[in-house]
């Protein structure tokens, strides 16, 4: 005699609730991309290995096409982290050049600043050079900056923001003994062919 079905009654399904997904982290974003990666090659591997099988060269073109175009698109997302760093280190590096001058060396100064700009903060740089040399002179002025922090807030295939938050110590004549205050610069760039990042204007962030 053959038994009856167990009624799914007496199986309940748990009702549980979804877990939730994790916060990717950067490795996680790394991993992710190896993973790409990996299965861009076995699908190249499986293309080859159809055509040998099919002969159906055309499609197989076709999908390789496709294949190269996500290797790209891979390429280009490992790519980012890179360009943000050398983005970051161009608007610290500059910052440094801005924030670190002498009344008795203002030659270097103004020429390590120019050549770390485009041409249009160059030109902007360049109009107000003369009253700042002025004053400069004049009040023996002196400047250290330290304690750099560095941000990119946006970044394009040419373009790009950061944000950078230093300690700088000031003495001029009125005030011989170093004068710290925190400083915040919105630093815009622009990308060169050479591969390096210029300033491209520069702005005090209100506090």
């Amino acid at each position: 005699m053959s038994q009856s079905p167990v009624p799914p009654a007496q199986y309940p399904i748990p009702q549980q609730p979804f877990p939730t997904a994790p916060k990717r982290s950067r490795t996680a974003f790394v991993v992710a991309i190896i993973a790409g990666v990996f299965a861009v090659l076995f699908l190249a591997g499986a293309i080859g290995a159809f055509a040998l099988y099919s002969g159906e060269h055309d499609k197989v073109s076709d999908l390789q096409v496709k294949v190269s175009g996500l290797d790209t698109k891979i390429s280009e997302l490992t790519a980012v982290p890179d360009r943000r760093d050398t983005a970051q280190q161009a608007a610290c590096h500059f910052m440094s050049l801005m924030g670190n001058y002498s009344y008795t060396d203002l030659d270097s100064y103004f020429t390590s600043v120019q050549n770390d700009s485009t041409d249009a903060w160059r030109k902007k740089f360049e109009d107000t050079g003369n009253t700042l040399r002025e004053v400069m002179t004049s009040a023996q002025v002196r400047s250290t900056a330290s304690d750099m922090h560095c941000g990119t807030t946006s970044l394009t295939a040419d373009t790009a923001e950061v944000l950078v938050v230093y300690k700088q110590s000031i003495t001029n004549t009125t005030n011989p003994q170093p004068t710290a205050n925190i400083i915040s610069m919105l630093i815009s760039l622009r990308a060169q062919a050479d591969g390096r990042w210029l300033a491209d204007d520069v702005n005090v962030v209100a506090k």
